[in-house]
């Protein structure tokens, strides 16, 4: 059944974000989505003016007369490997200080089972990585913070390792991240991935608050926002891409017999790269064509 997203405030100063999405494909394992929210807000004056909706969102808030002024919109595309995101802000805060932003987040969850015909029932680890491509402008006492989120849980014994990543100016690239995820092979284990990007007045990187749930898609990607003064604006465009996941026994030999499936029908996997040491060697061309064709594959899907 379809949830609504909720807004969650630590403090007067800073925000978190939750989405719980809509339910697909009949597995509360599988979850794809996203939505959008501006937000305009006087310490002394909770939700003087807040509009969130789902894929998109535009609203302007306040007036000269009343010394705050916020203008901002949001826009997601989610889906199984593929994420993005657009906000902007514009803002004028000229008396108490408040706290003005636009945020988009995107999000997908997953369950996954890994098998081997030689290691059912052992442990593996999976590495991953992700191309990120987007740009931050900026004026003014304007700011902004992307971020990217992954939660990975095999079950109980093992604990769910997250990643979180910040990017406060404009990024193009591919990511590895650092640590592995730890599975059991032949039994199915969730992946949480988030993308949010915030734009707005007095932004700042959450931290990396989240986790990750079998049964629902709770993934923390937001930053947050001080009460300010000044004048600005600012906005973020970004797409990833979840490349081929990487899998390996639990010594890190490569595993290349590795089959993927998952509730959604999304392959994962194998992926053509193995993991040495601090590194990844390519191996072979056809690899090569892969992650450039991962590349120049449509990503800013706002841009015109």
């Amino acid at each position: 059944m379809p949830h609504s997203p909720s807004v969650w405030f630590r403090s007067k100063t800073t925000f978190l974000f939750v989405a719980i999405l809509a339910v697909q494909a009949g597995s509360a394992d599988t979850l794809s989505g996203g939505f959008g929210c501006v937000f305009l807000d006087k310490p002394d004056e909770p939700n003087n003016g807040l509009n969130c909706d789902t894929p998109s969102v535009s609203s302007s808030f306040g007036s000269a007369a009343a010394g705050k002024q916020l203008t901002g919109d949001a826009r997601v595309m989610s889906g199984y490997t593929q994420l993005s995101v657009a906000s902007s802000a514009s803002f004028s805060i000229s008396e108490i200080p408040s706290t003005a932003w636009s945020g988009a987040f995107a999000g997908f969850s997953d369950s996954i089972t890994i098998n081997s015909s030689a290691l059912d029932g052992s442990s593996g680890r999976l590495f991953l990585s992700y191309s990120l491509d987007g740009t931050i402008v900026t004026s003014g006492a304007g700011s902004s913070s992307v971020e990217v989120a992954i939660s990975a849980n095999a079950g109980p014994g093992f604990g769910g390792l997250n990643y979180w990543a910040p990017y406060t100016s404009s990024t193009s690239g591919i990511f590895r991240v650092p640590q592995s995820f730890t599975f059991v092979f032949g039994q199915p284990f969730p992946l949480n991935f988030c993308l949010g990007g915030v734009t707005g007045a007095g932004i700042v990187p959450s931290g990396g608050s989240g986790e990750g749930n079998h049964h629902v898609w709770t993934l923390i990607c937001a930053a947050g926002s001080a009460p300010t003064t000044g004048s600005g604006s600012a906005s973020a465009d970004f797409a990833l891409g979840l490349l081929p996941m990487i899998v390996t026994d639990s010594l890190g030999n490569p595993v290349l017999d590795a089959q993927f499936t998952s509730e959604s029908g999304t392959q994962y996997g194998p992926g053509n790269m193995v993991p040495e040491g601090s590194s990844f060697l390519m191996l072979g061309s056809g690899l090569i064509t892969l992650v450039l064709l991962r590349l120049a594959a449509p990503g800013h899907l706002f841009r015109g």
